[in-house]
């Protein structure tokens, strides 16, 4: 057995297996909290500085990940899911009157 942090996980590249092109790195997972089981990564689109533009980031089911190296994640898949901003939440600001 292996063992990884979540910020060594989110230092390896991510690669697709069909194509050999790197997606970019891990920024975030989603865990399925009664059952204690990762149900897909997010991941930071490569090549993109966040600075000067948002990143595309890109849904990778758990099941779709082959292997986790020790500085590559390989997925096996054809299709992502892209992820789109959140709708933010409206401020209600009151005042006394």
């Amino acid at each position: 057995m292996k063992i990884t942090t979540f910020t060594r996980f989110c230092e390896k590249q991510v690669a697709n297996c069909r194509n050999g092109k790197i997606i970019g790195f891990p920024s975030d997972i989603k865990i399925d909290t009664e059952n204690g089981k990762i149900i897909s990564v997010f991941v930071c689109e490569a090549n993109k500085i966040p600075l000067f533009s948002k990143p595309n980031i890109t849904e990778i089911p758990w099941d779709k990940i082959d292997k986790v190296g020790d500085d590559l994640i390989i997925v096996d898949t054809d299709c992502f899911v892209s992820v789109q901003d959140k709708p933010k939440k409206e401020k209600k600001y009151f005042f006394g009157g």
